[in-house]
């Protein structure tokens, strides 16, 4: 939520929606592609055990060390690299500033009467950002419940838990290489109207 709403402070327009796009590819990198490493260490490191001072490595404690690390790493980038801009910096200044050299436009006044009607509990855009972030809100809980018990009722199906995992793998690869390639492939043609009714057709599809 906090690196949402920095992205949001921070851009504007199709860069806007592109950013989100690309956050959203890590994100879900993270729940769909990065459970390879924790199978990669229980691989490697089998039976095996090695003690690291007061801590043991593991099959079970790597991954968790593997985390840790890469919090650190993390914290140390947000600290020395992110520029945090203050969220009206983007707004042009009403008047010409001392060095400007000429008047920039002021903003546009905003009819705040006219605008009232749009602020009512039950306007339609507020029915829809609702229903948005319900069906938002369900879909997750579905995905992650079959992301967990696919390799159980895979067998049931004839799939092996190994090939059913993978498939889950590839489908999630497949989606954050699309958000990484958002702008080139789709922001630039559809409208982000478009672009929900699209992903609900292809949910539907898949339910």
């Amino acid at each position: 939520g906090v690196t949402r709403a920095w992205v949001a402070a921070n851009t504007s327009g199709a860069a806007r929606t592109a950013a989100m796009a690309r956050l959203s590819a890590l994100q879900y990198t993270g729940f769909t592609v990065t459970p390879f490493v924790g199978s990669l260490f229980s691989m490697l490191l089998g039976d095996r055990s090695y003690a690291l001072g007061s801590f043991v490595v593991d099959r079970f404690s790597a991954p968790a060390l593997f985390l840790f690390g890469a919090f650190v790493v993390g914290v140390l980038m947000l600290a020395t690299m992110l520029d945090e801009a203050a969220p009206d910096a983007a707004r042009p200044p009403a008047a010409a500033t001392a060095s400007g050299g000429g008047a920039r436009p002021a903003p546009p006044v905003v009819d705040e009467a006219a605008r009232e009607p749009e602020r009512g509990a039950c306007s339609a855009s507020t029915q829809v950002l609702v229903a948005g972030l319900a069906l938002n809100l369900l879909t997750r809980g579905v995905i992650g419940a079959f992301e967990t018990l696919t390799t159980q009722l895979a067998p049931q199906f004839g799939i092996s838990a190994t090939d059913a995992g993978m498939i889950v793998s590839l489908c999630g690869t497949v989606g954050v290489v699309q958000l990484l390639y958002f702008k080139a492939l789709y922001s630039s043609r559809w409208s982000d109207s478009n672009l929900i009714l699209a992903g609900l057709t292809v949910m539907a599809a898949g339910c």
